[in-house]
Protein backbone atom coordinates (compact mmCIF):
# COMPACT_ATOMS: atom_id res chain seq x y z
CA UNK A 1 0.00 0.00 0.00
CA UNK A 2 1.51 3.43 -0.86
CA UNK A 3 1.97 5.92 1.60
CA UNK A 4 -0.16 8.61 0.19
CA UNK A 5 -3.06 5.77 -0.05
CA UNK A 6 -2.79 5.11 3.41
CA UNK A 7 -2.81 8.77 4.47
CA UNK A 8 -6.64 8.56 2.44
CA UNK A 9 -7.73 5.76 4.18
CA UNK A 10 -6.82 7.10 7.96
CA UNK A 11 -8.28 10.65 6.54
CA UNK A 12 -11.75 9.07 5.35
CA UNK A 13 -12.13 6.62 8.21
CA UNK A 14 -11.46 9.61 10.87
CA UNK A 15 -13.81 11.78 9.68
CA UNK A 16 -16.40 8.94 8.69
CA UNK A 17 -16.05 7.46 12.62
CA UNK A 18 -16.14 11.08 14.13
CA UNK A 19 -18.95 12.40 11.96
CA UNK A 20 -16.66 15.72 11.32
CA UNK A 21 -16.38 17.79 8.22
CA UNK A 22 -13.22 18.38 6.19
CA UNK A 23 -12.60 21.98 5.61
CA UNK A 24 -8.95 21.67 3.89
CA UNK A 25 -6.96 19.82 1.82
CA UNK A 26 -4.81 18.33 4.68
CA UNK A 27 -4.55 14.67 6.07
CA UNK A 28 -5.55 14.36 9.47
CA UNK A 29 -1.81 12.04 9.75
CA UNK A 30 0.70 13.62 7.38
CA UNK A 31 2.08 11.19 4.71
CA UNK A 32 5.56 10.92 6.61
CA UNK A 33 4.13 9.81 9.50
CA UNK A 34 2.42 7.20 7.76
CA UNK A 35 5.45 5.98 5.99
CA UNK A 36 7.04 5.43 9.26
CA UNK A 37 3.99 3.82 11.06
CA UNK A 38 4.01 1.15 7.93
CA UNK A 39 7.51 0.62 8.26
CA UNK A 40 7.07 0.22 12.08
CA UNK A 41 4.53 -2.37 11.16
CA UNK A 42 7.07 -4.36 8.85
CA UNK A 43 6.36 -2.48 5.51
CA UNK A 44 9.43 -2.44 3.09
CA UNK A 45 9.92 0.12 0.08
CA UNK A 46 11.96 -1.54 -2.60
CA UNK A 47 11.70 -1.77 -6.44
CA UNK A 48 10.04 -4.89 -8.01
CA UNK A 49 12.58 -6.43 -9.78
CA UNK A 50 11.26 -10.18 -9.87
CA UNK A 51 7.69 -8.99 -11.18
CA UNK A 52 6.26 -12.30 -10.76
CA UNK A 53 3.02 -11.80 -12.43
CA UNK A 54 4.67 -10.86 -15.99
CA UNK A 55 7.19 -13.60 -16.22
CA UNK A 56 6.19 -15.83 -19.45
CA UNK A 57 2.98 -13.61 -19.70
CA UNK A 58 4.38 -13.42 -23.51
CA UNK A 59 4.40 -16.85 -24.57
CA UNK A 60 2.67 -18.94 -27.15
CA UNK A 61 0.83 -21.18 -24.90
CA UNK A 62 0.11 -18.97 -22.39
CA UNK A 63 -1.53 -15.76 -24.99
CA UNK A 64 -3.71 -18.90 -26.64
CA UNK A 65 -5.10 -20.01 -22.79
CA UNK A 66 -5.87 -16.27 -21.87
CA UNK A 67 -7.62 -16.06 -25.57
CA UNK A 68 -9.48 -19.26 -25.13
CA UNK A 69 -10.34 -18.14 -21.17
CA UNK A 70 -11.93 -14.77 -22.96
CA UNK A 71 -13.72 -16.75 -25.69
CA UNK A 72 -15.40 -19.08 -23.43
CA UNK A 73 -16.85 -16.00 -21.16
CA UNK A 74 -17.72 -14.23 -24.35
CA UNK A 75 -19.69 -17.44 -25.38
CA UNK A 76 -21.52 -17.42 -22.22
CA UNK A 77 -22.22 -14.38 -20.91
CA UNK A 78 -25.62 -14.84 -20.55
CA UNK A 79 -25.06 -17.58 -17.76
CA UNK A 80 -23.38 -15.00 -15.44
CA UNK A 81 -24.77 -11.37 -14.23
CA UNK A 82 -23.38 -8.27 -15.75
CA UNK A 83 -23.33 -4.50 -15.45
CA UNK A 84 -24.97 -2.30 -18.30
CA UNK A 85 -22.66 1.03 -19.45
CA UNK A 86 -25.00 3.05 -18.55
CA UNK A 87 -23.84 6.27 -16.47
CA UNK A 88 -25.68 4.41 -13.32
CA UNK A 89 -24.85 1.00 -13.81
CA UNK A 90 -27.84 -1.69 -13.17
CA UNK A 91 -27.58 -5.35 -12.90
CA UNK A 92 -27.97 -7.75 -15.76
CA UNK A 93 -29.61 -11.13 -14.87
CA UNK A 94 -28.54 -14.30 -16.50
CA UNK A 95 -31.04 -15.45 -18.99
CA UNK A 96 -30.48 -19.01 -17.73
CA UNK A 97 -29.82 -20.99 -14.64
CA UNK A 98 -26.40 -18.74 -13.16
CA UNK A 99 -23.24 -20.18 -13.65
CA UNK A 100 -21.11 -20.13 -10.19
CA UNK A 101 -17.60 -19.54 -10.44
CA UNK A 102 -15.47 -20.02 -7.95
CA UNK A 103 -12.01 -17.93 -7.82
CA UNK A 104 -9.17 -18.94 -5.68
Amino acid sequence: MRCTCFANFIDDRFYQLTGTNKIDSTFVRSIASCRLDLRRFGAKFSNNKERPYSLGHEREDVVRYRQDFVEYFLQHEYNYYGLTDDVVPQWIAPKTSPTILFCK
